[in-house]
């Protein structure tokens, strides 16, 4: 039986991996789940078995002290079974809060270890929304399937005793009878007429006691097939009214978290807000794109769930009187007394409902995958683990990007098995990766021994062309460029140029769509990401700092050396004002987590920043716009201290500022993806058709 286009027995394989997964989210949670299935289900029983055995006790004068035992060993397994119980339920609530965010935090953990390429891609954070907004707004995914798998285990359990108990009534019955003598040879009757309805027509006409039996357990069957059927069509139906809004409610429920709880209480929000009179704007984005959407549907589901009630009251109510009339019967005639009426109808009335329910939540299950699948997708995305990065495109299955001419080659530079050809080194996979165990085994101290004795850090630039993935336009075409060591490189060009493009692919965030980069004549891509990263320090235009103290922003640890920090903020111009704080470098920054807690201006916050990228002490340093949000006496600042801060580093620096390219040794004008113009301040500007005397004279013409 097909449902959303898969079979059963797919989606029951969908749900062993959601729970082996969810195992990762909350280990051994599920456990605790299952036990107390068992036990929500077995209680009932012990209840039921215990007063239909006391009652038949009473009504048949047995020994009252073996009543009496009994009941004292019913009250303690009931004790020992509740207690048990309670333990399992205290530890469920426990887990069941720490779920949603123990799924945020898988999320998170999955995401940072993503491809930045992947990263950043409108679908992955799309497809991150709709697996975090589904579990929010219902339930749909891990929750749900949390919920589902403890009343199906619960409703299994009950469907199994009740049906032990049934059998082993009718097994009671048919024993006393044939005690008796008053019951005829079931299989020889069997035999003797073949077929089942002769069986029961013969038994009927005949008015015995085993005609009965056969009835009442035709009867049964008959009722319990019953419930299944309508259970499922109207689960099925209610299903698909609210399917939609199962579907695609977290990101109209996203709509409303962003406009109510983001938008309206960001500070830079309120501000455009309040001036220009947006609030009923907003709010009537919210109600059209979230509210009235979602209230729709709630009355659409509302509507199904009251239909669906109803029915199961009204079936409810005819296997209940079926039942009794089954039951009754028997007991009218003296085969079963009242303590088994009690326990017969209980054992039914249970089964009918465990098969019922089990019914429905296997469809609701079953519609759960849809949301489990996208976890899943989500989960499987490629990882960016040691020589990852240096694999082709189709080897990480990232999916193919549109190709373009300059790209048709791109298959000849990178083989099946990640060998980097025509010219570049010959370095397998799976060499990168045990140099990445290698360099993580051996730590950052051999590391830092080598920056004592700075390597040359020559940077090559060869035919690079690139595009971001899900775009058509190249952001880089053809680039070339040699970097020495220890030379200063400022980046200029308009918005848009490319510049900031560059150096995301010298940070290996993104991998070249053609031609490659060098690192002392070795591509990036061969070396251990980690490794690749430790001779480069970067301050991006957007970056971040941490709620967490001063020191340890700069220093990105919490074993980090003071002395070099203090150095770090003296060569940012951040040593004066950090002084001023009463615990130094151990202030926390803003008030997350610490009421004491500093806030920082723009320019401070940057400052911080480039002194995180000094106290790195790597071999290559790129400042993207380092000093956009500074003053003009912190700008002046940060050009006084620039030759403390570059050292014998390679620099790069990218600006719109062209006062300060002046003291760079090269210039690089870059414009639409490609390097124009390539040399000295003096040079360039004695090229009066070039884009940089373009640049230099737009704004120098506000100042002169």
């Amino acid at each position: 039986m097909e449902k959303n286009g898969r079979t059963l027995r797919k989606d029951m394989a969908i749900i062993r991996r959601g729970i082996r997964e969810f195992g990762c989210i909350l280990p051994g949670q599920m456990g605790h789940v299952f036990r107390r299935s068992l036990l929500a289900a077995g209680i009932p029983f012990v209840t039921t078995a215990v007063s239909a055995y006391i009652m038949e006790g009473l009504v048949s004068s047995r020994d009252r002290g073996k009543l009496l035992m009994l009941c004292l060993s019913g009250i303690g397994l009931l004790f020992l079974v509740s207690v048990w119980r309670n333990y399992e339920d205290c530890r469920i609530t426990v887990g069941y809060q720490r779920l949603f965010s123990s799924h945020e935090i898988r999320l998170t953990n999955r995401a940072y270890s993503l491809p930045y390429e992947l990263l950043e891609r409108d679908s992955t954070r799309q497809l991150r929304d709709e697996v975090s907004g589904s579990l929010h707004l219902s339930g749909a995914g891990m929750a749900s399937l949390y919920w589902d798998m403890e009343v199906l285990w619960t409703n299994l359990a009950t469907g199994v005793m009740a049906g032990g108990i049934l059998l082993y009534s009718m097994w009671k019955i048919m024993f006393a009878e044939l005690s008796a003598g008053r019951v005829q040879n079931v299989v020889s009757a069997v035999v003797s007429a073949g077929r089942m309805q002769n069986v029961v027509s013969t038994e009927l006409a005949a008015g015995t006691v085993q005609g009965r039996i056969v009835v009442m357990v035709l009867g049964f069957g008959l009722l319990v097939a019953c419930s299944c059927l309508l259970a499922c069509r109207m689960t099925g139906k209610r299903f698909d009214v609210t399917f939609e809004t199962f579907l695609k409610g977290a990101r109209h429920s996203r709509y409303g978290d962003f406009y109510h709880m983001e938008y309206l209480q960001d500070e830079d929000a309120a501000m455009d807000a309040r001036i220009y009179h947006q609030e009923e704007l907003i709010l009537d984005q919210c109600r059209s794109d979230c509210h009235e959407y979602l209230a729709e549907s709630k009355e659409r589901e509302f509507s199904a769930v009251n239909r669906y009630d109803g029915v199961k009251l009204a079936a409810s109510c005819v296997c209940g009187c079926v039942v009794y009339l089954l039951v009754g019967r028997m007991a009218m005639d003296g085969v079963i007394g009242c303590g088994s009426i009690v326990l017969l109808y209980s054992a039914v009335t249970w089964l009918i409902e465990a098969f019922a329910r089990m019914a429905e939540i296997v469809t609701d299950l079953r519609n759960n995958n849809e949301h489990l699948l996208k976890y899943f997708q989500y989960m499987d995305l490629p990882r960016e683990e040691g020589g990852e990065r240096n694999l082709c495109r189709k080897s990480r299955n990232l999916g193919p990007l549109p190709k373009g001419p300059e790209e048709e080659h791109l298959s000849r530079d990178c083989g099946e098995e990640g060998r980097f050809r025509e010219g570049q080194e010959s370095e397998r996979v799976p060499r990168e990766c045990r140099e990445e165990k290698q360099f993580r085994e051996n730590g950052k101290e051999k590391l830092r021994d080598d920056q004592e004795e700075r390597s040359s850090a020559c940077l090559q630039i060869e035919d690079v062309s690139f595009r971001y993935p899900e775009s058509d336009d190249f952001a880089l075409k053809d680039v070339n460029l040699n970097i020495n060591a220890g030379e200063k490189i400022a980046i200029v060009g308009e918005n848009g140029s490319g510049k900031t493009t560059l150096i995301k692919l010298l940070c290996r965030l993104y991998n070249p769509g053609k031609g490659r980069i060098l690192l002392d004549g070795r591509d990036i891509r061969t070396r251990p990401y980690e490794e690749y990263t430790e001779h480069i320090s970067t301050v991006f235009q957007d970056f971040s700092l941490f709620a967490f103290p001063i020191a340890e922003n700069v220093a990105g640890t919490q074993d980090y050396d003071e002395r070099r920090v203090w150095a770090a903020l003296e060569k940012a111009g951040m040593k004066q004002r950090v002084e001023r704080y009463a615990k130094g470098i151990r202030q926390s920054l803003f008030q997350d987590f610490d009421p004491e807690g500093t806030n920082l201006s723009g320019g401070e916050g940057q400052k911080l920043a480039i002194a995180r990228a000094a106290y790195k002490d790597a071999e290559i340093m790129i400042l993207d716009e380092p000093t956009a949000a500074l003053d003009p006496y912190a700008e002046y600042e940060i050009y006084e201290n620039f030759g403390k801060l570059a050292e014998d580093r390679t620099v790069l620096f990218v600006s719109h500022r062209l006062s300060f390219c002046r003291m760079c040794d090269r210039i690089v004008v870059m414009d639409q993806g490609e390097v124009v113009q390539c040399g000295t301040h003096e040079e360039l500007l004695a090229e009066e058709s070039g884009k940089y005397r373009e640049l230099w004279d737009a704004q120098a013409q506000y100042y002169t």
